[in-house]
């Protein structure tokens, strides 16, 4: 994507610019862009490769939604909102969410199957409704003490999640609010939770069981 056209500065692309070009590969954004709109690359099957500006704050409504072969990406330090959908059904594997992002809005990262590891921002302190769903790979987690709510089925179905790593104490995690109905939060409450104090549980005690790891022996 070009920095100017006619002569004038490229500062956003329009809604849907790119949606199901099934034979993009690869694009690069330049800094003078500053919005990407909604659904932008949606259906996207083959784009494997996207550099993002530096200067972008929000990734719009399902901008890489369904694209199967965009396996990683870099997220800049400017950005603050994932939007609904942003990355649904993506071939992520692994994303690292820089710490300026404040909102990670619904449906974020649902059905991501191949997504292995997340890395949640410092200062978040809400995970919005259904973002994890159906990601059935996912095995791990990092998660700061700032994090306060957990929304509805947003780890439903995270069949591989075993471990969390939560930057905070373990009294602070049983603070958190899982917004669940019918345990569709099951998955991350019965992880084996690692803590900043070097302690280890297995699932959060508002389950009712904790078989805890203390210096190196176990207690119930």
């Amino acid at each position: 994507i070009p920095a100017t056209y006619n002569g004038k500065p490229v500062t956003g692309i329009g809604q849907a610019a790119f949606y199901e070009h099934e034979g993009l590969t690869g694009v690069t954004i330049p800094d003078s862009v500053t919005s990407i709109n909604c659904y932008t690359f949606m259906h996207c099957t083959a784009l494997s490769y996207v550099k993002l500006p530096s200067t972008i704050t929000c990734l719009n409504w399902g901008t890489f939604g369904d694209c199967k072969s965009l396996t990683s990406i870099e997220l800049p330090d400017s950005l603050e909102v994932l939007d609904d959908g942003a990355f649904w059904g993506s071939g992520l594997t692994s994303i690292v969410i820089p710490d300026s992002v404040h909102t990670i809005s619904i449906e974020v990262f649902w059905d991501c199957k191949d997504l292995v590891y997340v890395k949640l921002p410092e200062g978040l302190t809400m995970v919005g409704r259904w973002a994890f769903e159906n990601c059935t790979a996912l095995t791990t987690v990092v998660i700061p003490s700032s994090i306060t709510t957990v929304g509805y089925c947003a780890f439903k179905n995270c069949t591989s999640l075993r471990y969390v790593y939560y930057d905070g104490t373990k009294d602070e995690s049983e603070k958190i609010n899982f917004e669940d109905e019918n345990g569709e939060n099951g998955p991350i409450k019965k992880a084996i939770w690692h803590y900043n104090d070097g302690s280890t549980a297995y699932g959060l005690s508002s389950l009712g069981l904790r078989y805890e790891i203390v210096d190196g022996e176990g207690t119930i």
